[in-house]
């Protein structure tokens, strides 16, 4: 297999950034962080076809598109998106479908030295199956145990780890031993681009009864709004007709004046 060199691989992320970019007018931003080769494969196998995948060193794609402004004035909100540990996902596709693809694929792993909690992590009451001789991983947590048939057994529920705590070796140790995997890490969805527009990812989430329920629950709050200032509105009219409706009957009848309406309560 014949090695790219550094400057062919720089023009190609170059030209492929601008092709990109220009060709496509949506994209997911994803941060890679914590994904592996292997991961990334998997996931790129699944998508749909025509889905197209960037990644490389943003000050090359950068001046790939810094380079093209004049030309399209909209690739400046595009270059503020380059920052980070950030890779592209371009589709025709729907874009959640994409999002999901990229959920299903996500790695389970134990918790390395050095590395932030993404958690609260548990340690369940259990025999452990493992001898005396590693009563020490636990005492050095905190622990509470004591030998039973010979094995270690945790004597109630505790905390291994908080959300935002640095992990450390005797932590790190102990959640191998026990073969805990507290972390996942996939691609990070940071935000999406369609139609020169940016969102938040989540709001690929909505479905369409949700706008529906959304704009019902607005006009519901519109209506009652307007029904108590006295305020007549579209939204509020049907009720104002139907209170004036009931108005009349009542009128009609307080008074022992017949219309049509009010006969059928007479009888």
């Amino acid at each position: 297999m014949t090695k790219i060199s550094k400057k062919d691989r720089k023009n190609y992320i170059f030209n492929r950034t601008y092709d990109l970019f220009t060709t496509y007018n949506k994209f997911i931003v994803v941060d890679m962080s914590n994904v592996t080769s292997n991961q990334l494969q998997k996931t790129k196998m699944l998508w749909p076809s025509g889905t197209q995948f960037l990644i490389g060193k943003n000050t090359t794609m950068k001046k790939s598109l810094s380079e093209h402004l004049k030309e399209n004035k909209d690739l400046e909100k595009v270059i503020e998106l380059i920052k980070g540990n950030v890779a592209f996902v371009f589709t025709n596709a729907d874009l959640k479908e994409i999002k999901n693809v990229i959920m299903d694929n996500k790695r389970f792993t134990y918790a390395k030295v050095g590395s932030i909690s993404q958690c609260d992590v548990w340690i369940e009451a259990s025999l452990t199956g493992m001898g005396p001789d590693k009563t020490s991983y636990f005492q050095a947590l905190g622990i509470p145990t004591k030998i039973t048939k010979g094995k270690v057994e945790i004597i109630s529920k505790c905390k291994a780890l908080t959300t935002g705590d640095k992990v450390g070796p005797s932590q790190a140790n102990l959640l191998y031993i026990l073969d805990v995997k507290p972390f996942t890490y996939f691609m990070q969805l940071k935000c999406v681009y369609e139609n020169n527009e940016i969102y938040d990812s989540s709001l690929l989430d909505i479905t369409t009864s949700d706008i529906f329920n959304y704009i019902s629950q607005g006009v519901s709050s519109i209506c009652a709004l307007s029904l108590g200032l006295g305020i007549v509105t579209k939204a509020s009219l049907p009720y104002e007709i139907i209170n004036g409706y009931k108005n009349l009957l009542g009128i009609s009848m307080a008074l022992e004046f017949d219309i049509p309406e009010t006969i059928p309560f007479r009888t």
